[in-house]
């Protein structure tokens, strides 16, 4: 089925509302979501070693915001599915200004998944949010909604201030390896989140010698994927939001201030240019989300201070503090195809735009990281010329360095190869040409 038939079919996604239990510490956040006209789907997450004290100390009224507000965020990935033209809010209130701000997430986050399906993400019936509950409906609490054992109530209180402390947010990538190792070394109190951790990211958390690592579980509705077998829509989804809604309720169960992850200034740089708009695989990892998600958070949510600690370094910038860490070398995995296995695949944009950023300043130690020197593999040489944008190419959609970025570690590869007194490797003498125009 199509676009425009999946929208005749399923004209409403409707968000119902939640439910969350405290089962010992474990906190199990269930969204309950209905595809018009009889499909239901019911994510969740796990949140572990939540007091029911520290539940009490934040109040109904904040639990309950900040759930709703994962919830809508959560949803994107099931909306896209057959992109119906209504989502219908019944799980809590938005106002103009909110339904503004989900509006352009949902479509910038789902730029990538506009353009690889050819959906025109500019016209105006694209999606409607109807909200049907009232701003008087905030305040109108279910008592049971939160329950320990089947018992226990809370109470209706607020705790708006929280200890000056970073939440970092671990991946398995580089990146986060550089952020969590420099904050490792500094005299501020730090922990560690993890979701549906790699092998990697289990790892790194490890070896910084974090000593509160907190590890939370995000289970998918199977019939989302059975969808998408059966030939419903599918693509990217903003996923970076999703981490960075779910930081921050982490920020208020756990008591950190400040919700620190590792976004680049690379991710701000566009993919292609498509019906006038910037088409961005990295959008919420970009400087644009992360401080229209601030200032969202710290009006609507809580006052969490999320910011990426490395935005202002570029990836060879990044590269070199990460060549500086030799106890990261062996276990960081930035594969997207690989991650899951351990394994770098060799093959795609990401794997080798990592090793084109990092050759500068390990170079023939990274053969060792990799199992193999990708800057020898000539089959690879038209994937550099991609990550180029030779001939006007699409940029990889992948969280890969920028064109500048790239021609830069291909000239510095290239320096760095006769100062070892090594043959210049085939995919440096192939493109380099390229680095100059």
């Amino acid at each position: 089925m199509n676009f425009n038939e999946l929208r005749k079919q399923h004209s409403q996604f409707i968000y119902e509302g939640f439910e969350t239990k405290l089962d010992k510490e474990d906190l199990k956040v269930t969204f309950n979501f209905l595809l018009t006209p009889d499909t239901r789907f019911r994510p969740e997450v796990i949140f572990p070693n939540v007091s029911l004290e520290r539940l009490d100390k934040i109040g109904l009224r904040v639990l309950e915001n900040l759930v709703f507000n994962l919830g809508i965020v959560e949803l994107i990935s099931y909306w896209k599915a057959a992109c119906p033209p209504q989502i219908v809010i019944n799980a809590g209130f938005l106002n103009e200004e909110q339904v503004k701000y989900w509006k352009e997430l949902l479509i910038k986050g789902l730029g990538e998944f506009f353009y690889t399906n050819k959906i025109d993400f500019t016209r105006k019936d694209l999606v409607q949010f109807v909200i049907l509950s009232k701003a008087k409906d905030i305040n109108k609490l279910d008592s049971e909604q939160i329950v320990q054992n089947g018992k226990k109530k809370l109470k209706d209180e607020q705790v708006l201030s929280f200890r000056d402390r970073d939440l970092v947010l671990v991946g398995g990538g580089k990146d986060s390896a550089v952020t969590l190792d420099i904050i490792s070394k500094s005299e501020k109190e730090y922990g560690v989140l993890l979701l549906n951790p790699t092998l990697a990211a289990k790892e790194i958390a490890f070896k910084s010698g974090c000593q509160k690592i907190i590890t939370i579980t995000r289970r998918i509705d199977p019939k989302l994927l059975e969808l998408n077998k059966s030939g419903y829509l599918n693509g990217h989804t903003p996923f970076s939001a999703y981490l960075a809604f779910l930081g921050s309720l982490a920020g208020v169960f756990y008591d950190y201030k400040n919700i620190v992850v590792s976004n680049e200034s690379s991710s701000n740089e566009s993919n292609v240019i498509w019906m006038g708009q910037e088409i961005n695989h990295q959008y919420s990892k970009s400087f644009e989300f992360e401080k229209d998600f601030r200032q969202y958070c710290q009006k609507y949510l809580a006052p969490i201070n999320y910011y990426s600690y490395i935005r202002s370094l570029n990836e060879l910038e990044i590269s070199e503090l990460f060549s500086k860490m030799p106890q990261y070398h062996k276990l960081f995995r930035s594969c997207n195809k690989g991650s899951k296995q351990g394994i770098w695949c060799g093959r795609c944009p990401k794997c080798v735009s990592t090793y084109l950023t990092l050759y500068p300043y390990l170079g023939s130690k990274l053969k060792e990281i990799f199992g193999k020197d990708l800057l020898r593999d000539e089959s690879l040489i038209p994937l550099v010329k991609g990550l180029l944008r030779e001939n006007d190419v699409v940029k990889p959609f992948e969280c890969v360095a920028t064109v500048e970025e790239i021609k830069t570690a291909i000239s510095l590869g290239i320096e760095r190869a006769k100062k070892d007194g090594s043959e210049i490797p085939k995919v440096l003498q192939a493109t380099y040409e390229t680095t100059r125009s």
